[in-house]
């Protein structure tokens, strides 16, 4: 019996975006940890070193078919599965968090009479869809396998009564430990000095897009009326992921910079914020400067929970719309950093071996449906 691991992303692999998930699968593929039979995706600018066997699934530019007939669209993803189907026994599509695709694709596999060949693994990269009931059974049709980043995510699902007749997984999102983690005090002294930033200083950073939902606006706001109380100029605010001019006393406008460029300037902080005014699904940002050997100040937001504990990993913002909120933060974190500094806890997030071996794992889990279903299948 031959089966097929295949990943599904309507994201171009690698991508240009700094989304999570085409670099992690990027690196997979690269790197050969976990056992992967083929990918389908979107086509990239940039090439993909690999042995493994890629359908890229260009979009045509006939924007009116595109739009009227689904089918047209995603044509090309028909076709790299049914190639599969005549190589392999079974195949094991590992659908990275698009709905529309998995939609689609199940009604391909309906039409063509193929459900029974295929196990649809979901891999669900946020909080929640949020969906109205109906909308939310025809997505989860057809579904064998749901993998949550989260299981305060999954939880939530549990505790809004969504129908979840399928197995699930809780699969974190990996660290780059080799690139964020805690500077020694000479390793973070050297770094303040190579980034110009003062000695004598307190220096906290924020990290982020200037979306309205990361809630940069409320925590500008929250420091600018919180410095204009106070007499001492002890304190930098870094603001790297946003432009703007470098007039406000105290703020210091990074700007856009390298991804490379991210470990110096988070190792070099002393005290981290992370502002999101919605239910994250994995806060990112959040991990790499704990990682980095931050005192956190982090709103509460969705699956934050799983990963920051209030009073061990810095304050917890429970009302993070609130102005006040950060500016009574701010002084806290002043004032408990240095006896924190000295008892920081140690941080154990999963690492890139470690996820790929976990992933390994869900495939294999879903790899066994197979068997059992010929077993019952047999008796």
């Amino acid at each position: 019996m031959k089966i097929a691991r295949v990943i599904v992303t309507d994201t171009p692999v690698p991508g240009k975006n700094t989304a999570s998930w085409p670099k992690l699968i990027t690196r997979l593929l690269e790197d050969n940890i976990c056992h992967i039979d083929a990918v389908i995706c979107p086509p990239s600018e940039d090439a993909l070193t690999t042995h493994h066997k890629v359908y890229y699934c260009k979009q045509q530019p006939n924007r009116v078919l595109n739009k009227l007939k689904i089918q047209y669209r995603y044509r090309h993803y028909y076709r790299a599965i049914d190639d599969l189907l005549n190589e392999y026994d079974y195949l094991i599509l590992c659908i990275v968090d698009s709905t529309r695709v998995k939609n689609e694709i199940e009604l391909h596999l309906q039409r063509k009479e193929l459900t029974s060949r295929v196990r649809m693994m979901f891999y669900f990269h946020g909080y929640s869809y949020f969906f109205t009931k109906p909308i939310w059974e025809k997505f989860i049709h057809g579904i064998h396998h749901f993998v949550f980043l989260t299981r305060v995510a999954y939880e939530y699902h549990l505790a809004h009564s969504f129908a979840l007749p399928f197995s699930i997984s809780v699969l974190h999102n990996p660290i780059n430990k080799q690139l964020f983690k805690a500077p020694s005090a000479l390793e973070k002294a050297s770094l303040k000095k190579r980034l110009g930033w003062a000695a004598e200083k307190k220096h906290f950073v924020w990290l982020s897009h200037n979306r309205p939902k990361k809630g940069f606006d409320i925590v500008l706001n929250a420091w600018v009326t919180w410095m204009s109380s106070r007499s001492s100029q002890d304190v930098v605010l870094h603001v790297i992921g946003v432009t703007g001019p470098n007039t406000i006393s105290s703020v210091d406008f990074v700007g856009l910079i390298n991804n490379n460029e991210v470990p110096a300037y988070l190792q070099a902080a002393d005290i981290g914020i992370f502002s999101s005014l919605v239910l994250e699904g994995f806060p990112l940002s959040l991990m790499e400067m704990m990682c980095c050997g931050c005192f956190m100040i982090a709103s509460q937001a969705g699956g934050v929970k799983e990963f920051f504990k209030d009073g061990v990993h810095g304050i917890a913002i429970h009302y993070p719309n609130e102005v006040n909120e950060w500016m009574k933060a701010f002084d806290r974190a002043l004032h408990q950093l240095p006896s924190w500094q000295i008892t920081a806890p140690k941080i154990d997030f999963l690492d890139f071996e470690t996820w790929s071996h976990e992933f390994e794992l869900v495939f294999k889990q879903v790899e066994s449906s197979f068997n059992i279903s010929m077993l019952l299948d047999n008796g």
